[in-house]
């Protein structure tokens, strides 16, 4: 190739990097917007089951029917191009219909297009704001799995209940929720209560260290997936098991068996992590509670029988 030649197709190339930079540039731009975007904001959620209006960051309960009421805007638009919005296909139905529109007048809203009996309505992309009702009901054992014998209990955090995604498949607005149910609730309204009543005196300070513990070993049921018994244990800590303080010996001895339960139960983890099954870790973590409660139980009987039938009636349910 003549030497002139060669130069001028380099330069040529050279005066073409700019644009290439540019167009690459873009596109990224453009991905970190699409990503970032969210066309999607949550007006109101009411518990219909419950009759009540959710507050900020309260959760979607199992077994609870709900009327979600989303508002979506519609930035600019995009001739040709529809966009989707889905209810997760976890949900139930709540009714002939999942979906109630609220903007008739949006100009996207097409009613050959609208079928709001199903999952998924579709919009003509056109600027403006649209507003939905979604109704529909979260199934009573979303928060449920079973491991052996046990019934284990998980919330689900930012469960993505509602979804808007453009032609083309780009997500660009999404409604996520915390999904619980009325025994995970119900343990942590209970810890919340419990961990405050030796600050606040209601449990005197002798007993700082044995309460403490209990709410860490509740803490550890909650975490293996089940919160009805880590709320029974809770349910020790209360004033009225409390009376007197009993002697300083007492109180050691039950809170460093407390202890040596809590350090079983790490260890047990970490074989845990190195390949044990969900169904035999939960299950050797049951058996250690239970040994180490009718250990407790016998020195409790010593100084009150009330706390010492209290921990009894706590063994015998995680013998069920």
């Amino acid at each position: 190739m003549p030497k002139n030649q060669f130069l001028q197709r380099r330069n040529s190339i050279r005066g073409k990097i700019p644009l290439i930079i540019g167009i690459l540039l873009l596109l990224t731009i453009s991905d970190v917007h699409a990503q970032q975007v969210n066309w999607l904001k949550v007006s109101s959620a009411r518990d219909i089951t419950g009759n009540v209006l959710l507050q900020k960051d309260q959760p979607l309960l199992a077994g609870h029917a709900y009327n979600i009421t989303i508002e979506i805007d519609v930035p600019f638009n995009q001739t040709l191009s529809r966009f989707e919005v889905v209810i997760d296909q976890a949900m139930g139905s709540n009714g002939p219909q999942f979906w109630y529109l609220l903007s008739s007048k949006y100009g996207g809203y097409d009613p050959t297009i609208f079928s709001p009996g199903s999952r998924k309505v579709l919009f003509n992309q056109v600027e403006g704001v649209l507003m939905l009702s979604a109704l529909f009901s979260v199934p009573s054992n979303i928060t449920t799995s079973r491991s052996g014998g046990l019934t284990l209990r998980f919330a689900k955090d930012n469960f993505q209940v509602i979804q808007v995604s453009v032609t083309g498949g780009a997500m660009v607005g999404k409604a996520v929720f915390r999904i619980s149910d009325s025994a995970i609730e119900a343990y942590l309204d209970a810890q919340s209560k419990k961990s405050s009543l030796v600050p606040s005196g209601a449990i005197d300070q002798t007993y700082s260290q044995l309460v403490n513990n209990i709410i860490q070993q509740a803490q550890v049921l909650y975490q293996i997936g089940l919160p009805e018994e880590a709320t029974a244990l809770l349910n020790i800590v209360d004033p009225g098991n409390f009376p007197a303080p009993p002697n300083t010996s007492f109180v050691i001895f039950m809170g460093v068996g407390i202890l040596v339960l809590i350090v079983v139960a790490i260890a047990l983890a970490l074989l845990y992590l190195r390949g044990r099954t969900r169904h035999a870790f939960t299950l050797a973590i049951v058996d250690e509670v239970q040994r180490e409660l009718s250990g407790m139980e016998v020195t409790a009987a010593k100084y009150d029988k009330n706390l010492a039938e209290k921990i009894k009636n706590i063994r015998d349910r995680l013998s069920e």
